[in-house]
């Protein structure tokens, strides 16, 4: 029985972590989607190619890189953020997908840009509400019913 109750509060402590984490990584990016927007022009466009050499392997990233400019209250600013997800989606293991993103962003093309209003250099062309929070946090509330149960369980098999 012990182990259940082990095993039991491991899984509250570990669900309560992702909803902790969860909420404060969702709230911190809850308000971009409702940043006013601008129009913005993209300045150049390219690949940056990194290559991690270990003694058994050489890996390859190739990261799309989108500079653009945009005018807020007269002020002209650049950016080259594409948009505030919580992770990395903008590099890739393959040439061939990150020159599929750069196509999107050709020197001259208009672009919008929503920028922050307390802060205008901050800015990115996508903005989008967080889809993975709400299953990351549906996660953690399993894991600590689970948890929960399990202690529960311990404690009626006593």
């Amino acid at each position: 029985m012990p182990f259940l109750i082990i095993f039991g509060a491991c899984l509250i402590v570990f669900g309560a972590a992702y909803i902790i984490s969860t909420i404060l990584t969702k709230r911190s990016f809850q308000g971009t989607a409702n940043w006013p927007k601008t129009d913005g022009e993209v300045v150049r466009a390219f690949l940056y190619r990194h290559e991690r050499r270990t003694p058994t392997e050489t890996s390859i990233t190739c990261t799309p890189v989108v500079e653009y400019a945009y005018t807020v209250a007269g002020q002209r600013y650049t950016s080259q953020k594409r948009d505030f997800a919580p992770y990395d989606r903008a590099t890739f293991t393959e040439e061939k997908q990150a020159a599929a993103v750069l196509a999107n962003f050709p020197p001259g093309k208009a672009v919008t840009v929503r920028y922050n209003p307390a802060v205008p250099a901050q800015a990115a062309l996508k903005v989008e509400k967080p889809r993975t929070h709400n299953t990351v946090l549906l996660f953690g509330v399993v894991n600590v019913v689970m948890g929960v149960l399990m202690i529960g369980l311990a404690v009626v098999l006593r």
